[in-house]
C-alpha cells in the first residue's frame, strides 16, 4: 500500500468514525501539522458562484478565508478558475 493509499484509508475510516463537522477540524489541524502551516482552511466550490467553508484551524485562517471570497482572490479561488488543487497563498506568507 502507497503512502496516498494509506492516508486515503485512514481518512475513510475517520470519517465514518467523526461528525461531520469534526473531521473537516481535524483534516485542517493535520494540514497545518503536515504542511508546518499557521493556519489552515477546507472548503468546497463549484462551478457556480456558491462555496461553503468546511472548518477552519483557527480565527486567523477563517479572517483569511473570508477576505479571500470577498476580494475574490486567494488560493482555492484561483484554484478552481484552473481546475487545480489549490494549496499555498505566497500573499499571507509569513
Amino acid at each position: 500500500m502507497t503512502t496516498d493509499e494509506a492516508a486515503a484509508a485512514r481518512i475513510a475510516a475517520l470519517a465514518g468514525e467523526l461528525s461531520t463537522t469534526e473531521l473537516p477540524r481535524r483534516l485542517c489541524s493535520a494540514a497545518c501539522a503536515a504542511l508546518d502551516a499557521d493556519g489552515a482552511t477546507l472548503s468546497l466550490l463549484t462551478d457556480t458562484p456558491a462555496r461553503q467553508l468546511l472548518a477552519a484551524s483557527d480565527a486567523t485562517a477563517l479572517r483569511l478565508e473570508e477576505i479571500k471570497f470577498t476580494v475574490l482572490e486567494g488560493p482555492c479561488i484561483t484554484a478552481a478558475a484552473a481546475g487545480v488543487s489549490g494549496r499555498l497563498w505566497p500573499g499571507a506568507g509569513r
